[in-house]
């Protein structure tokens, strides 16, 4: 896949100072460094070994095909294919790695330099490609009862995550590459009550952004930290009942009657768009593209009265165009979904006659696109789960 084709105008180095336009050859480089060979993606099929077969470190996945049917082809593409397996298990680039750390599923995220995961001794840690482990933080919290959050901007290699302490939460940026970190302590609500924000939670980090929300008795208020400056917290003005339900690139997706301000030049979303949603969307989880152009939608396999289900598709945001992503097998239940660390589309799904999951990766659409293929990474896969979801 052409990278080129993949950052878009909302990829920015959030070091220090105003946004620059991405240089495209350096992003297209470092990620062409970072690439492994791709002869161990040849493999007509993949599969996981049962858990207890695992030990400690890092296996090669093997195949595991069906008596009665020829092996789906492989193709090999650009990003990791990160997915989740039983217990503790990260499948990345065609390697199962096991985190000696555990933690829950559903808090893990992938970037291009691998998974950042929250630990079971409640620390952050990144797990390479190659199944190396280093923590990256401190303790989040000594209360067992206290959820953190955590989010990945997959264009810039940054991660964010909250810590508790003295009942006050604490956001904390982390840059995969360079290994610096930024933390700031999110300000008191405003509120009747005032009451601590302990309960913020990211709702994504983009360009040097984060998106902060707090829930009261007052209900939920934001918080936008851009980590480019020195001005702190913004809180944008929020009218009528609205929610936010993504972020990434310089897009954030929201749904319900109100309004989200920007604020001024050079604070809070300044240059981002702002996209409502249309519908119902409570409590839908949203899949954006690492340049927040596109969005994923699962679809089904059938319908309850029987009818036909509804393909896999990504729309455009802006123009709300959809481009149907096809798999040649038929499918059934309904898919996982996720965008690679490359910003191309993967689906996890059943297929009828087929044991466990098969994972595709899809091309990703240009304008006026109405299909693309989508290409298999791994089959008969027992359990699977993209990172950030809680179950398989």
């Amino acid at each position: 896949m052409n990278l080129e084709t993949l950052v878009r105008d909302s990829v920015a180095d959030h070091t220090s100072g105003p946004v620059p336009e991405p240089d495209m050859v350096a992003l297209t480089r470092r990620h062409l460094a970072r690439s492994r060979p791709r002869a161990g993606m040849l493999v007509p099929a993949v599969a996981l070994a049962a858990a207890g077969a695992i030990a400690v470190g890092s296996i090669l996945v093997r195949p595991l095909i069906a008596d009665d049917q020829a092996p789906l082809a492989v193709q090999p593409t650009d990003g990791l294919h990160v997915y989740l397996a039983a217990a503790t298990q990260v499948a990345m680039d065609g390697t199962l790695h096991t985190r000696t750390h555990g933690g829950p599923k559903g808090m893990a995220v992938a970037t291009p330099e691998g998974v950042v995961y929250l630990g079971d001794d409640r620390r952050p840690y990144l797990m390479t490609p190659e199944g190396e482990e280093t923590p990256i933080g401190d303790l989040v919290s000594d209360d067992p009862d206290w959820s953190p959050s955590l989010a990945a901007d997959v264009a810039s290699s940054t991660v964010a995550w909250t810590s508790r302490a003295d009942g006050r939460t604490t956001v904390h940026v982390y840059d995969l590459v360079d290994g610096k970190e930024q933390r700031r302590r999110i300000p008191l609500q405003k509120s009747d009550t005032d009451t601590p924000a302990s309960d913020g939670v990211i709702h994504g980090v983009a360009t040097g952004i984060v998106v902060i929300a707090m829930r009261s008795d007052a209900g939920t208020e934001y918080r936008i930290w851009n980590t480019m400056t020195d001005a702190g917290f913004f809180e944008p003005e929020v009218t009528g009942d609205l929610m936010v339900s993504g972020v990434a690139g310089r897009t954030i997706l929201t749904y319900g009657p109100g309004e989200l301000g920007r604020g001024g030049p050079g604070g809070g979303l300044d240059g981002w768009a702002v996209v409502r949603l249309e519908g119902e969307h409570d409590g839908e989880q949203q899949y954006l593209s690492p340049d927040g152009r596109l969005r994923l939608i699962a679809g089904n396999s059938v319908h309850q009265d029987g009818r036909p289900g509804d393909p896999v598709v990504v729309e455009d945001v802006a123009t709300k165009q959809r481009t149907e992503l096809r798999i040649e097998e038929d499918r059934r239940d309904i898919p996982q979904v996720s965008f690679d660390t490359d910003g191309s589309p993967m689906v996890l799904t059943k297929l009828e006659g087929r044991k466990g999951w098969t994972l595709y990766d899809c091309e990703v659409p240009e304008e006026g696109e109405e299909s693309l293929p989508c290409h298999v990474q791994a089959t008969e896969i027992r359990q699977a789960s993209f990172p950030g979801e809680d179950t398989f």
